[in-house]
């Protein structure tokens, strides 16, 4: 899975080296930002319906590695090519600063403690949570706007392909010469081929970015994803 990442991360940066006037900042890190994220519910989704308990716990593997991990990334390099010129020290401020990053740091320090939250807390925050992904949900559908999703051009092409299409191809390649079973791909797969996940826009909106492309992009991905997730469980485990 660190592979890909870094194999899709090389990806995603290669739009920046295309002139400033064929490819703006705010556009560019949008484009970063839906190649990179997944949409983690919709993943763990298509596990249970496919794999069952095994696909589960083989998914929460995939969630702790890859989430700090692209958050961190998506953070850098939002800051790097925002709206104002960062500097290494704004950079790391900016990344210690965010809400997301500081999320997964609490999350894991809570997890390799040990320590384990009381009933009531632990229930408040997943009600929180819940109330935060459909909030999230609710902000990409006030950005999409029919006209504007119709009128396709390349920077929603490219950002269309990476994620359902291209980023799972590369990790079923890698699973390939790596030996690993149908199992540990397809959950590999799932990972790869989910949509881009939905706090991506809110990222963008807050940090400079171009959220009105990130939202054409992920409403494309999630159609998509529709088409791709059950072909590749038929590939895999039949």
């Amino acid at each position: 899975m660190l592979v890909t990442f870094l194999v899709l991360t090389a990806l995603c940066l290669l739009p920046r080296l295309l002139p400033q006037g064929r490819l703006a900042n705010p556009s560019f890190t949008s484009i970063f930002q839906a190649g990179l994220r997944w949409n983690a519910f919709v993943a763990l989704a298509a596990a249970e319906q496919f794999l069952g308990d095994s696909g589960l716990t083989t998914m929460a593997v995939a969630i702790a590695l890859l989430i700090p991990t692209i958050n961190v990334t998506c953070i850098v390099v939002l800051s790097a090519f925002g709206p104002a010129r960062a500097t290494f020290g704004q950079i790391i401020k900016t990344v210690v600063k965010n809400p997301l990053v500081q999320a997964c740091m609490i999350g894991l320090a809570l997890y390799f403690s040990g320590i384990t939250l009381p009933g009531p807390v632990a229930e408040a925050l997943d009600m929180i949570g819940r109330g935060a992904l459909a909030v999230g949900l609710l902000a990409v559908g006030a950005g999409i706007s029919l006209r504007r999703l119709l009128s396709w051009d390349w920077k929603v092409a490219v950002a269309f392909m990476l994620r359902p299409v291209v980023a799972p191809a590369v990790f079923a390649g890698i699973a390939y010469v790596m030996g690993l079973n149908s199992m540990l791909t397809l959950v590999g797969v799932l990972v790869f081929a989910a949509p881009a996940a939905t706090n991506g826009y809110i990222v963008a909106k807050q940090m400079g970015g171009d959220a009105d492309l990130y939202a054409d992009v992920l409403t494309w991905q999630v159609l998509l994803s529709l088409i791709v997730l059950p072909i590749w469980g038929w590939l895999l485990i039949g």
